[in-house]
């Protein structure tokens, strides 16, 4: 395992297998749409990771909107939301619409990780601050402290505009969504895109009338082995009908990230865990999981690590007193 391997899992699997845009985390900022975007914006411009030299980000037609929406990278879907909409179909409405349900949910999990894992920086940093106060710092300690001081600078607010902009997603998918119904009502892929919606809200009574639908109109539907699964494990509480569920789809669809990212969620194992973190970052290295999240990781990582030494050292230093 790597240097980030004890925070990622520890993150990931402290209460965040059932994230979705239900979740609010506390925005201390009450940003506007428009401070949050340019809040978001200026991050992702200091992030190496941003695919401007993907092929998909010069994309130009639905395929490559569809190929993007299985990609599931925040990064790109402006380019998808662009090509879904250009194409003005009831397919191109639906697309849109899956991506920006997409692009809502991934910004909601990753300012949700992002609280947490910025609250024990917070902890950290004011430890070595107060131990600052009473004797200079070590080497090893001053360069955490200013570690730590540079990774919260870096998302400081990130995670309360994430939270707003998601919000806007979500409210610009069901939109579409509902144009797309109204214009083709026998068509299951706008109900597909609704059950998203509804799942998000955990309005469960509109959610149950949609999955009706779906599986009156495609029982068949990937999407709709996705959005049991989900159900499985926002709802019911059912983690391995949801993981049973999650693999399912993506065996008949291995390009499905969106399933692949649920899957690293949904672990409650260290090992587990790390295993679908591991399939996550190969099959898709520029996932915002993957990428967002890694300075912040890293520096927690470095925090524990730190933490776990002194307890090491007390203990020692105890039974060297009992000796």
């Amino acid at each position: 395992m790597t240097r980030l391997t004890s925070l990622v899992l520890a993150l990931l699997i402290s209460g965040c297998s059932n994230s979705s845009a239900a979740i609010k985390v506390a925005d201390e900022r009450g940003f506007t749409v428009d401070e949050a975007r340019r809040v978001v914006a200026a991050f992702e411009a200091r992030q190496t990771a941003v695919q401007t030299n993907d092929p998909l980000a010069q994309g130009k037609t639905l395929d490559d909107a569809l190929e993007i929406l299985k990609r599931d990278e925040v990064a790109l879907f402006p380019k998808g939301v662009e090509l879904a909409e250009k194409d003005g179909t009831v397919k191109g409405k639906v697309l849109q619409a899956q991506i920006e349900l997409a692009w809502g949910e991934g910004q909601h999990i990753v300012s949700d990780l992002l609280a947490r894992a910025t609250l024990n920086l917070r902890d950290e940093m004011q430890a070595l601050l107060r131990k600052q106060s009473a004797k200079p710092l070590d080497a090893e300690e001053q360069a955490s402290l200013q570690s730590l001081e540079k990774t919260l600078n870096d998302v400081t607010g990130l995670s309360s505009a994430l939270t707003t902009l998601g919000d806007e997603h979500i409210a610009k998918g069901i939109a579409v969504a509902e144009a797309a119904i109204a214009q083709a009502p026998d068509d299951y892929a706008g109900y597909r895109v609704a059950a998203d919606f509804y799942r998000l809200r955990e309005d469960w009574a509109k959610f149950d009338e949609t999955i009706a639908k779906l599986e009156k109109l495609n029982p068949d539907s990937n999407g709709l082995v996705f959005a049991r699964a989900m159900d499985a494990l926002s709802r019911q509480g059912e983690r391995a009908k949801g993981i049973e569920l999650l693999n399912k789809a993506l065996t008949t669809d291995p390009k499905f990230t969106r399933a692949r990212a649920q899957l690293v969620l949904a672990q409650t194992e260290v090992e587990a865990a790390w295993k679908e973190f591991e399939a996550l970052k190969a099959s898709t290295p520029n996932h915002q999981i993957v990428t967002w999240l890694g300075p912040t990781l890293e520096a927690e990582h470095k925090s524990l690590e730190a933490r776990a030494r002194r307890a090491r050292g007390a203990q020692w230093r105890m039974l060297d007193r009992i000796r």
